[in-house]
């Protein structure tokens, strides 16, 4: 395969949402989630950027705000408002989306920030990263007269600060932001409810599977009663779980707190018996860890209410010997973090499937991990099962629903 020229891209406005940054720059993948943050030095400010949990310091004079508003006062036929742009503010921070992009893909970039008619200036970013140095570029408005957003614009950013779990309090500060309340027409807007329909029918199919697989599986417990108790617990999930629409099947409870790491484990796909049945929900080996000095298993930490304890439990097969829960230390952007998660007890190795491997990927992207791990979990060898497959299931459902009878 063919290695094309990339680089990374720091977004922050509308490129936040990945499938309006799609329109025109088909490339782009999810590199990690960000931060800008001022420290105080010496001799000067500190901008610190969180990739992740990789903390990278960068050297800049003030630290930056996000602000709205138009080149030369001329308001955006596009957005029919004030864009985003970022301004030198002491002790205030801007979240965005790193994203991997294709060296082909920079001259429509360029060209979607308007750069050519003066109104945003590229800027690039030297970062140090665990591994090496990086380089992000991202755009700075000229000239630059505030004004509100539009409501639709603003509801795009938002979108994509929740699609790529910014956090809580900064997608909150999001939409509080003040509009111009302009109802008309936006013809971006039509193409961008387009392209979410897409991603929100792939979603459903991957969801249709998931609970057609557990079906075969067979029944792991009764749901938990609806009465909650106090308090929550912390769960680090790597494998199927860390996509958020197959965890909260029998767990809606779950929240989404943070992305990390557990050092010296390894990923490993495999059975919890050596009587290996095909006939299993997944048909192939499922995800599990195992103590390996000097490698990392990425995740997702959710937070969860305890009512779903015995829930979760249950699907990881604690009862049934498959799993045993233990408790993880998981490197966050925060720190350090004791989290519950399950450990495949007489574990047997055996190639994953293509869904579960499909599933574990999209969970992986859907949180930003970092595209090298996730680049990894692509190239996980499987099982090449052929047997019934989401559109299988879907066009079942279809042909039973359209019957006279």
């Amino acid at each position: 395969m063919e290695n094309n020229p990339t680089f990374l891209y720091f977004a922050y406005g509308s490129n936040l949402l990945k499938e309006r940054l799609h329109l025109q720059n088909p490339s782009a993948t999810v590199h990690c989630v960000a931060r800008l943050k001022v420290h105080s030095g010496s001799t000067a400010h500190v901008l610190q950027l969180k990739l992740c949990c990789h903390f990278v310091i960068l050297h800049l004079l003030l630290d930056h705000k996000l602000v709205f508003g138009n080149y030369k006062g001329k308001a955006s036929d596009r957005w029919h408002g004030g864009v985003a742009t970022m301004e030198q503010s002491f002790s205030e921070e801007v979240w965005g989306v790193v994203w991997r992009m294709n060296m082909s893909d920079l001259e429509s970039l360029d060209s979607q920030e308007n750069v050519s008619l003066g109104a945003y200036s590229p800027m690039e970013v030297l970062i140090k990263a665990r591994g090496g140095e990086l380089s992000c570029r991202t755009y700075i408005m000229n000239s630059c007269v505030y004004a509100p957003p539009s409501p639709q614009y603003l509801k795009v950013i938002v979108m994509g600060a929740e699609q790529n779990g910014l956090p809580k309090d900064y997608q909150e500060m999001l939409r509080v932001i003040e509009t111009n309340k302009y109802d008309g027409p936006l013809p971006v807007m039509n193409e961008l409810e387009q392209a979410l329909k897409k991603t929100k029918e792939t979603l459903g199919l991957l969801l249709s599977y998931v609970l057609w697989s557990m079906a075969a599986c067979g029944p792991r417990g009764s749901m938990a009663a609806s009465s909650s108790p106090s308090g929550s617990f912390l769960y680090f999930a790597y494998g199927s779980n860390m996509l958020q629409e197959r965890l909260r099947l029998r767990n809606p409870s779950a929240a989404f707190y943070s992305v990390g790491y557990l050092q010296n484990y390894t990923l490993q796909f495999g059975y919890w018996s050596k009587n290996f049945s095909a006939a299993n929900g997944w048909h192939g080996g499922v995800a599990t860890i195992e103590e390996r000095q000097g490698d990392d298993v990425w995740g997702v930490v959710w937070r969860m209410g305890r009512e779903h304890l015995p829930t979760l439990d249950h699907q990881e097969g604690v009862q049934e010997g498959a799993y045993r829960p233990l408790e993880v230390n998981v490197t966050t952007a925060e720190g350090h973090t004791l989290c519950r998660s399950y450990q495949m007890i007489d574990f047997n190795p055996y190639l994953t499937s293509p869904p579960y491997k499909q599933v574990v990927c999209l969970g992986a992207r859907q949180h930003g991990l970092p595209l090298d791990y996730v680049e990894k979990l692509e190239a996980v060898e499987t099982n090449g099962y052929e047997g019934p497959s989401i559109l299988d299931k879907i066009e079942g459902l279809k042909a039973a629903s359209s019957s006279p009878n």
